[in-house]
C-alpha cells in the first residue's frame, strides 16, 4: 500500500490563510490606536464591539450550518468574509482621519466581527479537508506563528503602511481555497448515530467550559492592559509580540522534539500556570502589559490557542455535525473574553488598585479550579495526536499496527502494538466480534483517521454503502464514535497483552 504523501498545498497555503485570521485579529486594533491624531480608548468598546459581533455571527451560522455545508466551502464566502472584514477594518482606520467627524470605529468593528465569523468557519472547514490530523496540527502550529511574526512585521512599519497591509490581510485567507477539497465531503454531514453516551457528553462540556475559562482570564488582562496603554508606546507593543514569537516558536519545537518521549505533554500544561502567572505579575508585581507579566500572559494564551484548536479539528469526527466543535468552541471563548471584560469594567470606573489586584486574584483561583476539575482537556491533544490513533502500514500486502504512544502508556504495551503481532491481533478482534472480511477492510481505513468519502474512494464503493458498514461495526463492537471503538481496541489489544 502506498504512504500518504503530504502535499505543498495540503500544508503551506491554509497555514498562510489561517496566519492572516491570527495577524489581523492581533495587529488592527493596535494599528487603529498609534495614529497620532487617535484619540486613546481605556475602555476597549471597539475590541468588545468586535468580540460580541464575532461571537453572535457564529452562534446564528451554528444553527445553518448543515444548510450552508456547501456554501461555506465555496471560495465565494470566503471572498465575501475578507470583504467584510475588509470594509469593518477601513471603517475602524477611517476615524484616524481628521477630514471625518463621525465616528465609525464601533460600527466597523462590528462589521469586521461579522466578516471574522465568516473567515473561520471558512478556514475550518478547508482544514478539515485534510484527512492527515497531524497534518492539521502543523498547519494550526505554523499558522499562530506566522501570524505572530506578521504581527511584528506590521508593527515595525510606518503607521500609514501598516495600516495598509491590515486591509488587505484578509484576502490572505482565500489561500485556504487552494486545499483540495473531496466532493463528497458535504455528505458527512448527514452520518447518523445512536445517543452520545454521557461521558463523552462531559467530556465537550470540559472542553467548552475550559475554553470559557481561560478567555475569561484573556479578557480581564485586555481590559487590565487597557489601563496602562496611555503610559506606553509602539516599541513596547513591538517587544511583547516579538518576546511571545519567540517563546511560542521555541516551545512549538520542542513540543514537536518530544512528543515520542515521557515529556510529550510538557507544554500543554504549562498553558495555565503560564496564563495565571502572568496575570498575576501583572497585577501585583506591575511593569505594565507590555513587561514580563504580559509577555508570559500571551505566551500561554497563543499556545492555548494551538493546542485548543488543535483539539476542536481531532474532535471533528464522523459522528459530529460537521465544524459545530469549531463554533461552539470559539463561542465558548468570546463568551469568556466578554465575561473577563465586563467582570473587570468596575477597575477603570472606580480606579481602585485593591480591587483590580482581587479581581485578578479571582481569576487566578478560577484557573486552578479549571486544573483540578478538567486536568485532561488540554494535555489530551498530546495524548490523541500521539495515539493518532492507530497508524496502519502496509508490508507485503498485510496490514500491520503500530501506536504512537505517549507518557500513559507502558513500555511493553508500546512494544507489542508495534511487534508483527498486530495484525493477528487485530485479526483474532475482528473474529471476536463476527466482522465480516469488507467490515475488516473498513475497519482498517477507520483506524488510519480516514473520513468515510475517502474511504469509498480507496475502497471503490458508494458513501452509502461505507456509512452502512461502519454503522454495523459499531454495533458489534458495541460502540457509538469512532473514538470509542479506538478504546475498545486498546483495551483488548492490552487485555491480550498480558
Amino acid at each position: 500500500m502506498a504512504t500518504t504523501q503530504i502535499k505543498f498545498n495540503e500544508v503551506v497555503y491554509p497555514l498562510f490563510g489561517i496566519a492572516a485570521y491570527w495577524a489581523w485579529s492581533s495587529s488592527v486594533m493596535i494599528t487603529a490606536g498609534i495614529w497620532p491624531e487617535r484619540m486613546p480608548d481605556p475602555y476597549q468598546i471597539d475590541w468588545m464591539a468586535n468580540v460580541i459581533a464575532h461571537g453572535t455571527t457564529l452562534l446564528v451560522l451554528s444553527f445553518f450550518l448543515c444548510q450552508l455545508q456547501s456554501l461555506i466551502q465555496k471560495r465565494l464566502w470566503g471572498f465575501a468574509s475578507a470583504v467584510l472584514i475588509v470594509l469593518g477594518t477601513v471603517l475602524v482606520l477611517i476615524n484616524n482621519l481628521t477630514i471625518f467627524s463621525i465616528d465609525t470605529s464601533v460600527l466597523g468593528s462590528v462589521v469586521s466581527g461579522i466578516g471574522c465569523g465568516g473567515a473561520l468557519v471558512y478556514w475550518a472547514s478547508a482544514l478539515m479537508a485534510i484527512e492527515q490530523p497531524e497534518v492539521k496540527r502543523i498547519i494550526i502550529s505554523g499558522s499562530v506563528v506566522v501570524g505572530l511574526v506578521v504581527t511584528v512585521l506590521i508593527l515595525c512599519l510606518p503607521f500609514q503602511l501598516g495600516t495598509c497591509v491590515c486591509v488587505v490581510l484578509p484576502f490572505a485567507l482565500l489561500l485556504c481555497s487552494r486545499i483540495n477539497r473531496n466532493d463528497d465531503v458535504k455528505a458527512v454531514e448527514n452520518t447518523t448515530t445512536p445517543l452520545t453516551p454521557k461521558k463523552r457528553f462531559w467530556s465537550q462540556v470540559s472542553l467548552y467550559l475550559c475554553c470559557f475559562i481561560l478567555a475569561l482570564a484573556a479578557g480581564m488582562y485586555q481590559i487590565a492592559s487597557a489601563q496602562d496603554v496611555l503610559a506606553n508606546t509602539i516599541d513596547q507593543w513591538r517587544m511583547l509580540h516579538a518576546s511571545v514569537f519567540m517563546f511560542v516558536s521555541i516551545a512549538l519545537y520542542l513540543d514537536y522534539r518530544l512528543q515520542a518521549t515521557h515529556m510529550a505533554a510538557l507544554f500543554s500544561q504549562l498553558i495555565v500556570p503560564l496564563i495565571a502567572g502572568g496575570l498575576l505579575i501583572v497585577s501585583v508585581v506591575g511593569g505594565g502589559f507590555g513587561g514580563w507579566g504580559g509577555v508570559i500572559m500571551h505566551t500561554g494564551y497563543q499556545l492555548f490557542l494551538v493546542y485548543i484548536y488543535t483539539e476542536f479539528a481531532l474532535k471533528e469526527d464522523i459522528s459530529s455535525k460537521r465544524l459545530m466543535v469549531f463554533v461552539r468552541g470559539t463561542i465558548s471563548i468570546d463568551v469568556g473574553l466578554i465575561g473577563g471584560f465586563f467582570f473587570m469594567m468596575p477597575t477603570g470606573v472606580v480606579g481602585d488598585i485593591d480591587l483590580r489586584n482581587v479581581s485578578l486574584a479571582v481569576v487566578y483561583l478560577l484557573l486552578l479550579v479549571g486544573v483540578l476539575l478538567f486536568p485532561s482537556v488540554i494535555a489530551n491533544v498530546v495524548q490523541r495526536t500521539n495515539r493518532l490513533r492507530f497508524v496502519v502500514s502496509g508490508h507485503d500486502e498485510q496490514m500491520g499496527i503500530r501506536s504512537m504512544f505517549g507518557a500513559e502508556q507502558s513500555v511493553n504495551a508500546a512494544g507489542a502494538y508495534a511487534d508483527a503481532r498486530s495484525a493477528q491481533l487485530l485479526g483474532a478482534f475482528a473474529a471476536q466480534h463476527s466482522l465480516s472480511p469488507r467490515e475488516v477492510e473498513i475497519l482498517e481505513y477507520l483506524l488510519r483517521g480516514r473520513t468515510l468519502p475517502a474511504i469509498a474512494e480507496d475502497a471503490h464503493l458508494s458513501y452509502n454503502t461505507v456509512k452502512t458498514h461502519v454503522s454495523h461495526i459499531y454495533q458489534k463492537i458495541g460502540v457509538h464514535t469512532r473514538d470509542e471503538m479506538i478504546d475498545a481496541l486498546e483495551t483488548w489489544f492490552s487485555e491480550q497483552m498480558k
